[in-house]
This record gives structure tokens, C-alpha cells and sequence, in this order.
């Protein structure tokens, strides 16, 4: 399935006037049935690298991050323009000693509106602050390339400094 199918896939499935109720749900839900498995060993190779056609195309993510580039990109695509990326760091990760070159515990969320989304977990957070007792947020960004994190590399270099940061500061 194209990008461009699923967009019309979610329209057709939505009254106009139930559409900004339902909108979130919807798209979760078309997500969870495109049933695309997880592929965590293609992670370093194809971090922050694809569009969402070619994650539906593939049908495979390699984490969090593509399945918020996806989500994010159907929200969008069916004319919702408020969302964000939302990416954090497990706060026990962050506050543990540091273990150098382990592994890193972050997450990526999209806010929509005024709600915060799992797409990864298929969950709707109604106060966006619920998170904040489990994770550090790093930031929240219109496009997901202006967190800088551009390959898997980058990305564990900038947790590991702002995690040695976070503990000089705590």
C-alpha cells in the first residue's frame, strides 16, 4: 500500500463531522492493521532515513521514530497540521550511572493538538505531562530532522552528552 492509499484508506472510514473526534484513534488504528513487524537490526541503518511510504511500502519499522514519522505524516496528510515530535529519554536511563557505550533508552511521542501520542503503543495521553514521571523530554520540534539527529550515530552520540549534561546539572 502507497502513502497515498492509506490517506484515502482513513478519509473513506470517517464522517466530515466526526472527523476531528476521531482523527487520533482512526490512524492508530489503521496502523496497528497494516501489522508492520518491528525490525530493530535495521535500526543504525535506516534511523530517521525513510518516508512513510517507504515504511508502509516495506512493512517494517525499526522503532518509535518511524512509526511517529508515519503517524505523523497521516495526521498531516488528512489536514491536521498541529502535531509535534516529542523525543525523550527514559529518566531511569538518565539518571542511572553512566555506562559507557550501552545501550540508550529514548522514545519518540507526537503531540496532536493538545494530546500526546504513543503511535509506537497506540496510546492517547489527554495531559501530555503524564510522562514526564518516566521520561526526560529533549525537546519537541515541528520536523523530526530539527532535533539534528540525522543517522543512529548522531543520535546516541547527543543522548549520552545530554545525559552527561542532565547529571552535572541534577
Amino acid at each position: 500500500m502507497t502513502f497515498n492509499e492509506a490517506i484515502n484508506t482513513i478519509k473513506s472510514s470517517m464522517d466530515r463531522e466526526e472527523k476531528e473526534k476521531v482523527l487520533i484513534p482512526t490512524v492508530l488504528i489503521f496502523m496497528a492493521k497494516q501489522n508492520l513487524r518491528l525490525d530493530k537490526k535495521e535500526f543504525n541503518r535506516l534511523y530517521n532515513k525513510r518516508t512513510p511510504d517507504e515504511i508502509l511500502q516495506s512493512g517494517f519499522v525499526t522503532g518509535c521514530t518511524d512509526e511517529a514519522i508515519l503517524f505523523s505524516a497521516l495526521i498531516r496528510g488528512l489536514g491536521f497540521k498541529d502535531t509535534f515530535f516529542v523525543e525523550t529519554l527514559s529518566r531511569r536511563w538518565v539518571e542511572s550511572p553512566a555506562e559507557e557505550g550501552g545501550p540508550i533508552y529514548g522514545h519518540t511521542f507526537v503531540f496532536v493538538g493538545d494530546y500526546l501520542v504513543d503511535p509506537s503503543k497506540k496510546v492517547v495521553f489527554i495531559d501530555g505531562r503524564t510522562i514526564e514521571r518516566d521520561w526526560v523530554v529533549l525537546g519537541k520540534k515541528i520536523e523530526l530532522t530539527e532535533f539534528g539527529f540525522h543517522n543512529a550515530e548522531i543520535l546516541k552520540k547527543e543522548c549520552r552528552l545530554f545525559k552527561a549534561n542532565y547529571k552535572r546539572q541534577n
